[in-house]
């Protein structure tokens, strides 16, 4: 998704020169929430970690919902949250493991390796539709739900916005072009002509 959204960026006239155009506050809420999500303390703690993660990632695409993408974001991360909540963790199906080109790591899932972030799906599983159960092959090789999709949306979208220029640099640019023009209008209607009038004979002729 993010490669996708730096396509459409440079194919809509934006550049990585311009990223990022378009600022977010506290984004600092967004880096520790995704750090969050990489830390996988063992029982209750594990849970707590999850849960903080989450509620730091709504905070960021809250206090930023009027930026382009931000809402799909919130929208992403809601969904993640509410099937981690209601199952305690992210349930992921075998499937989606198999078809993810992650069958060997199925014996870590079923020994309960993924702790509070993954479990193996079975009949206790609620909310299933909105786990990892799209399985993507290499050389992704991810389980994906539905509100990873939504949200790495989001994410493109807000890439592909962010390359072109800011309302500043736009309204700059706006500027400067009118003023040339201006310029050279100007220059235009001061040049003197080089047509000079036909001299005429001053004596009158009575012939």
């Amino acid at each position: 998704m993010l490669v996708v959204g730096v396509i459409v960026g440079f194919a809509t006239g934006g550049s990585l020169r311009n990223f990022p155009s378009i600022p977010l506050r506290s984004w600092w809420f967004a880096v520790a929430g995704i750090a969050l999500q990489f830390v996988n303390p063992p029982g209750a703690l594990g849970h707590v970690a999850v849960a903080a993660s989450f509620a730091l990632l709504l905070v960021f695409a809250v206090l930023n919902i009027d930026q382009p993408g931000l809402l799909l974001f919130a929208v992403g991360v809601s969904l993640n949250a509410l099937v981690v909540i209601a199952n305690g963790g992210m349930p992921i199906t075998r499937e989606a493991v198999i078809r993810s080109d992650q069958a060997a790591t199925l014996p870590a899932l079923e020994a309960g390796a993924g702790g509070a972030k993954h479990h193996l799906a079975n009949e206790d599983s609620v909310l299933l539709i909105l786990g990892d159960v799209t399985g993507v092959p290499a050389p992704i090789a991810a389980a994906v739900s539905v509100g990873d999709l939504v949200l790495y949306a989001g994410i493109a979208w807000y890439l592909a916005a962010s390359m072109r220029p800011s309302a500043r640099d736009r309204q700059v640019t706006s500027r400067a072009r009118n003023t040339s023009s201006a310029s050279a209008v100007s220059a235009t209607t001061q040049t003197p002509s080089t047509t000079h009038p036909p001299l005429t004979d001053s004596r009158t002729s009575w012939d």
